[in-house]
């Protein structure tokens, strides 16, 4: 994408903040994005991520089953987010436990053009690349 001549500007490049223990957690998120789930199956990956941040951000105590045969059971009734959700409850999407000098900020305008600000931590940024890089591949797209 930075490379081809009609590309559009590429301003945001993010991963100065990983470090070591990140790099084995983003292999197996790339691995799990490698295969997609049959239709109406919530991959193991993702309950067992749903489960074991439950505990650690306070919206997810707030609405997420405290079980995996709950969240199963009631995924199709899980409350969504919207971006309000964001807005007016930032705090309640961080990790209790994150290490704040290694949180990233960034401004995110979605659809609306109303920019916000997103806490995450430095994997959750460089995960963003990991969809990227796979939604590019399902049209045949591979980026060296």
């Amino acid at each position: 994408m930075e490379q081809h001549a009609h590309a559009p500007v590429w301003d945001y490049t993010c991963g100065d903040r990983l470090v070591e223990a990140d790099l084995p957690v983003l292999d197996a998120m790339c691995a799990g994005l490698a295969h997609d789930p049959p239709a109406g199956v919530i991959p193991d990956a993702v309950l067992d991520r749903l489960l074991a941040q439950r505990e650690r951000v306070p919206h997810l105590r707030r609405h997420l089953p405290d079980t995996r045969d709950e969240i199963v059971r009631q995924w199709a009734t899980l409350p969504t987010l919207s971006r309000d959700d964001l807005v007016h409850s930032t705090p309640a999407f961080v990790l209790d436990d994150a290490d704040l000098d290694r949180m990233v900020i960034y401004a995110t305008s979605g659809t609306t053009g109303h920019p916000i600000l997103i806490p995450t931590p430095p994997i959750g940024a460089a995960a963003y690349h990991l969809l990227l890089d796979r939604a590019l591949g399902l049209w045949g797209v591979e980026i060296p």
